[in-house]
């Protein structure tokens, strides 16, 4: 589950905390305009799967009151390490992953040159990183600086960003790409890959 409760992504409603997952399966889940679908909520194991199943690579975004070790461990029992990017949000809890996990993708935080500098002179491996570069657009310089160091950029565009595209055009998400940005984090992903499919 993203969030703490139950109430946006289900036809239920409470937190997540205080439900047992024999009780989260009494009800459905919802599509982004409240529709009611006939899927239940799947257990994390059972995500690992039908990504394995279905070549799908997943971005792990481990929440505050579940522990790393925990999620590391379902990755390893599933044999999904392939399949498996852990979002990391500081240098504390990548270093703690790393050590936890050396063969891990990690999207690892690089909003700045500072950020960035921290994380080269952590120990974790480049190959081992996607950066993030936050949800603004940063200097070209930043991408830049990645780039020379093998690793591909991560823009979060979800929110503002998306919402300028939708008012001022698609096109930017193209502009955007050549600029240095590689993946990008949005809520309108058939807009970005439609365009930036068109600019090829």
């Amino acid at each position: 589950m993203h969030d703490n409760s139950i109430d946006r992504t289900t036809n239920g409603s409470g937190l997540v905390k205080n439900l047992e997952y024999k009780q989260l399966q009494e009800y459905f889940l919802v599509d982004d305009f409240g529709n009611q679908t006939k899927f239940k909520v799947p257990e994390f194991a059972a995500i690992l799967k039908w990504a394995k199943k279905n070549e799908v690579v997943l971005t792990i975004d481990i929440k505050r009151s579940v522990a790393v070790e925990d999620v590391v461990k379902a990755i390893k029992k599933s044999k999904a390490e392939d399949d498996s990017i852990i979002i990391t949000y500081d240098l504390e809890q990548s270093l703690k992953t790393y050590k936890l996990a050396p063969e891990l993708m990690q999207s690892v935080s690089a909003r700045n040159q500072k950020e960035f500098d921290g994380l080269l002179a952590s120990g974790i491996p480049t190959k081992n990183m996607l950066a993030f570069t936050g949800t603004r657009l940063s200097s070209y310089s930043l991408y830049k600086n990645i780039h020379s160091k093998g690793i591909r950029t991560i823009l979060g565009t979800l929110g503002n960003l998306d919402n300028q595209a939708e008012a001022r055009g698609d096109y930017l998400y193209n502009e955007w790409k050549e600029k240095g940005i590689d993946i990008f984090a949005t809520d309108r992903p058939f807009e970005v890959a439609k365009t930036i499919k068109a600019y090829k």
